[in-house]
């Protein structure tokens, strides 16, 4: 997949909202009020700030877990087996057991 940088920069802030942006940021727990005013003010609102700086902290945290996932598992596969059909298989399962485990959060009582 390509992204054509030029097209991106001509693009209004309203190209990239939809109603998932809102459902995100309720996911999130986090104020969408801002987005009721004018996108020029949203650099003065305080909502928008915190919100900012949320879905930073966010961003972060998925890409050092992405990290930390990809070493884990390099490690993990020189510890088991240099067999790669077996490596295949136990990816697999592990696979398997994480969507389950997905599966399962979703489930919960959402109290936090």
């Amino acid at each position: 997949m390509t992204v054509d940088l030029d097209s991106i920069l001509q693009k209004n802030l309203d190209c990239f909202v939809s109603a998932n942006t809102l459902r995100f940021f309720g996911i999130f727990y986090l104020d969408s009020k801002f987005t009721e005013l004018d996108p020029g003010l949203w650099l003065s609102d305080g909502n928008c700030n915190v919100t900012e700086k949320c879905i930073g902290s966010i961003n972060y945290c998925i890409n050092d877990t992405a990290k930390h996932g990809v070493v884990l598992i390099e490690e993990y596969n020189q510890l088991h087996t240099q067999d790669e059909t077996q490596k295949q298989f136990l990816l697999q399962i592990v696979g398997d057991h994480w969507r389950s485990c997905a599966d399962f959060a979703t489930t919960l009582p959402q109290t936090i």
